[in-house]
């Protein structure tokens, strides 16, 4: 073996012991990152979905309480009942 070949070969070894070193060392920070990454991406998602929702609700919000609807009455709807009494009353 030259003695270039001989070097070359050391570097190869020490390049890859580092190589190796470094993924033990930072595997778990890897995996970490991936799963705040998927964290993150579903939290975006849910998000993204509850601004949709509230965009539906303002929408009906605004349609209800719009001119036309004004005259409406509303107020029968929301009474609160008892079972007991809408048995009686039939």
């Amino acid at each position: 073996m030259t003695e270039k070949s001989k070097y070359s070969l050391y570097n190869y070894l020490l390049l890859l012991g580092t190589i190796l070193m470094l993924f033990v060392f930072t595997k778990d920070f890897y995996f970490e990152y991936v799963e705040t990454k998927a964290q993150s991406q579903t939290l975006q998602q849910t998000i993204t979905q509850k601004n949709e929702e509230y965009d539906k609700l303002t929408k009906i919000k605004s349609e209800i309480n719009s001119p036309k609807n004004k005259d409406l009455n509303l107020k029968k709807f929301l009474i609160k009942f008892s079972e007991d009494e809408l048995l009686d009353y039939f």
